[in-house]
């Protein structure tokens, strides 16, 4: 699976009441959202949360959701993660 989203993330009932999370881990993906959205490099990120918690693909991988939907909600990521179209749920909505 090539996606960065379906491969690094997943939406679970179970875990954090099914909100987008880095999968083996309870760390929101909104969070790191969030944080490069603001102004935080990669190397401050993987200060705050070291491998093998936030190596630095899954960086990467919200790095590229932001380069393609930049404005990216916790619902629209939800749905992406869910429906199984991974970074496909965004590029169909250009």
């Amino acid at each position: 699976m090539h996606d960065p989203i379906l491969r690094h993330m997943r939406c679970d009932a179970e875990i954090c009441g099914g909100k987008p999370t880095f999968k083996g881990t309870r760390l929101h993906v909104m969070i790191i959202v969030d944080s490069l959205r603001g102004g935080e490099t990669p190397d401050e990120l993987l200060d705050a949360y070291p491998p093998p918690t936030l190596p630095l693909e899954r960086i990467a991988a919200v790095q590229e959701l932001l380069r393609i939907h930049s404005e990216v909600t916790e619902e629209e990521l939800t749905m992406a993660i869910t429906s199984g179209k991974g970074l496909r749920y965004f590029l169909e909505r250009k």
